[in-house]
């Protein structure tokens, strides 16, 4: 599989999660109707988790790459994620607009 095939795919499950955590919260937290400490405490989790998943989407591949010495594809790996992830926020940001 080649870098943009494989980066465009990071972006799309990255997008994913962020739509799946965004329906959740937009959904979810309209049904709480008491203030608790668990609400804290879910959110300061779901940032953790969100953090993680972002972060294998984005590092694990470039970096198992760039420490089995392929740095050019490891930073061409990364480079195409972002840039694929930018392109989609720039989408998420015309809808926004127009909607």
């Amino acid at each position: 599989m080649n870098n943009k095939f494989k980066a465009l795919l990071n972006a799309l499950l990255a997008e994913g999660y962020i739509i799946l955590v965004a329906l959740v919260m937009y959904y979810g937290v309209t049904e709480i109707e008491r203030e608790t400490i668990f609400i804290p405490i879910f959110m300061l989790s779901l940032f953790v988790l969100s953090v993680l998943v972002m972060g294998y989407l984005f590092l694990f591949h470039p970096i198992k790459l760039y420490l089995d010495d392929e740095k050019k594809n490891a930073l061409e790996l990364f480079f195409w994620t972002v840039g694929w992830f930018v392109l989609m926020a720039v989408i998420d940001l015309i809808v926004l607009l127009l909607v």
